[in-house]
């Protein structure tokens, strides 16, 4: 039969060890556990027990997990049931969406763009993107991949460029695929393009706004060098 016991002040119970055989219920509006050590066999822990409403709403829109950091303020991790998302603080008072990549919660752009941290949240570029089938990654018109960097847009330009003084270094044999026709020349640039070897036997030919020709090879430099005697 159960029994009620009543006191009219503060009750202390003092022993080394207190072992309650059977379920625990404690009523109130505050409890305090003031131990070093906790120690839980349950792997399930609800907090915000009762609800009645249609989700986090009865004592207020979130509910969640709070570390207090002392003279810090203090963080937490929390649900929050007005944006539907699982959020967490740092700072306490600025709080992040916790990307899940399932349910209700989305990240940021469209299947394929590479996300990044926007001002601290994540954001993402149709410029940037991934396709891990072709293992492509697309940088604005540019594609890195697969042992080759190539310029997506018709007839567009790549150019490598070092910094100030600095110069490209080419540390293994460099491979030109011949040409079927003759550049055009550019103003203040010449071009240098490899094509089937002719007189000149090196096959490396250079345009430019004043001439255009094959870069002679040694041995055809030097009997050129002989019939101009």
């Amino acid at each position: 039969m159960a029994e009620i016991k009543r006191v009219s002040d503060s009750y202390t119970i003092s022993s080394p060890a207190i072992v309650f055989d059977g379920n625990v219920q404690v009523n109130g509006s505050n409890t305090v556990v003031d131990t070093i050590t906790t120690t839980i066999t349950d792997n399930t822990i609800t907090i915000n027990k009762g609800e009645t409403g249609a989700g986090v709403s009865t004592l207020g829109p979130t509910a969640q997990i709070v570390i207090d950091r002392g003279s810090l303020p203090d963080v937490d991790l929390r649900w929050n049931e007005t944006t539907g998302k699982w959020q967490l603080t740092t700072d306490g008072s600025t709080y992040l969406d916790i990307i899940t990549g399932s349910g209700t919660v989305s990240a940021a752009g469209s299947p394929g763009q590479i996300q990044y941290n926007s001002g601290g949240v994540l954001g993402a570029e149709a410029n940037l993107t991934y396709d891990d089938a072709a293992n492509l990654l697309s940088v604005g018109n540019v594609s890195v991949g697969n042992g080759a960097i190539i310029a997506n847009a018709t007839n567009a330009n790549l150019s490598l460029s070092a910094n100030g003084t600095g110069s490209i270094n080419i540390s293994s044999v460099a491979t030109i695929d011949h040409q079927g026709s003759t550049p055009s020349s550019v103003a203040s640039k010449t071009k240098l393009y490899a094509a089937t070897p002719g007189e000149g036997t090196s096959g490396i030919f250079f345009v430019n706004t004043v001439d255009q020709g094959e870069i002679a090879s040694k041995k055809r430099a030097i009997a050129f060098g002989l019939i101009m005697r």
